[in-house]
C-alpha cells in the first residue's frame, strides 16, 4: 500500500475522496488554513498527521509520495 501525503488541500481534498477507493493510505496533510486541515482530518489514517508547515510535511516519516 502506497503511503501518500498531500499538500495543499483546497483542490487536494477531491484526491482524498477519489483515493479511498485506491490502495492508499493518506499518511499526512498539508495546508496553511487550518479550517481546510480539520475537515481533511477524516480522511487520514489513523497514524496520519495534519501540517500547516510544508517543510515539516515533507519530512514526515514514512510518507512514500506526495500530491
Amino acid at each position: 500500500m502506497l503511503k501518500l501525503g498531500i499538500f495543499g488541500m483546497s483542490r487536494g481534498w477531491w484526491y482524498a475522496i477519489l483515493l479511498q477507493k485506491a490502495e492508499v493510505e493518506l499518511v499526512a496533510i498539508c495546508d496553511s488554513d487550518t479550517s481546510r486541515l480539520e475537515k481533511a482530518q477524516e480522511f487520514l489514517s489513523q497514524s496520519g498527521k495534519a501540517y500547516t508547515d510544508f517543510d515539516q510535511f515533507i519530512e514526515h516519516d514514512g510518507m512514500e509520495a506526495v500530491l
